[in-house]
């Protein structure tokens, strides 16, 4: 269990732990649809703005520093001594399976508000220029895209954590879960293609779940589409892009070959 290993120890762990699912994760995404299926899904890519000279190398540079700042804090975190005098637990008995579910729920619902809320602050002129316009100067989102943070961006997204533990009980296990879902979610919103399927607008999905022409816009146009997983949030603050629906629209009206 990481809550015994020393501070130094759980930070190497966990920073390397991370850093290796990143490779695995995005290096498979990058694989599938930007190598082996790029013909198939080639009527669904969603940016032609070339790639940057070693746009890869870098992304997986800054992706690698955010393992780093993630792996310090949650190193700390779960320290036993930390640990302790939070709202973790580890017995999934202690509180039974459904409120192991509705914590998850609970967990994505604030952490999406989180999300939207620090992205906004994130794209103030002076934090954009200092801090996010790293994970901005990619152009042409891929799935190497997903960790690619300013180590000051960071450690703002990993800072839900100590907020999280804080504020209500949650199972050590659902932790993990949350933290491989909230990182696939990120590999998806930066894949490149959409892959929703055809009748995805058909209930008005997309007006509850994100997809990834709603992220691909922002990319284009920073100033709109803040939210991460749902679009509630983009909804009522009015930071849709205008033009989401309808490129969203035409772009699943395009068949995967």
């Amino acid at each position: 269990m990481v809550t015994n290993l020393s501070f130094t120890t759980a930070v190497i762990f966990l920073a390397l732990a991370m850093f290796l699912r990143y490779l695995f994760f995005s290096g498979s995404a990058y694989f599938i649809f930007w190598k082996k299926l790029k013909d198939k899904f080639a009527q669904r890519k969603l940016n032609f703005a070339p790639f940057q000279k070693n746009q890869i190398k870098k992304e997986i540079l800054y992706s690698f520093n955010t393992t780093i700042v993630y792996g310090l804090v949650l190193g700390a975190l779960l320290n036993k001594n930390v640990v302790s005098h939070t709202k973790v637990y580890f017995d999934v008995s202690e509180r039974g399976w459904g409120y192991f579910f509705l914590s998850l729920v609970i967990i994505f619902v604030f952490h999406d508000m989180y999300f939207y809320l620090s992205h906004r602050l994130l794209h103030t002129p002076f934090l954009y220029r200092k801090v996010h316009s790293v994970h901005h100067s990619t152009l042409s989102p891929d799935p190497w895209t997903s960790y690619s943070f300013h180590f000051a961006e960071a450690l703002s997204l990993v800072l839900f954590m100590p907020l999280l533990i804080m504020a209500i009980p949650v199972n050590f296990w659902a932790l993990n879960i949350f933290g491989v879902g909230t990182f696939l979610f990120n590999v998806v919103g930066h894949l490149g293609y959409e892959i929703m399927p055809k009748n995805y607008m058909k209930f008005g999905l997309h007006n509850f779940m994100n997809t990834a022409t709603h992220h691909s816009l922002h990319h284009k146009y920073p100033n709109s589409n803040y939210s991460l997983y749902f679009n509630y949030l983009d909804r009522l603050f009015k930071t849709n892009h205008r033009k989401y629906s309808t490129e969203l629209s035409n772009m699943l009206k395009k068949e995967v070959l």
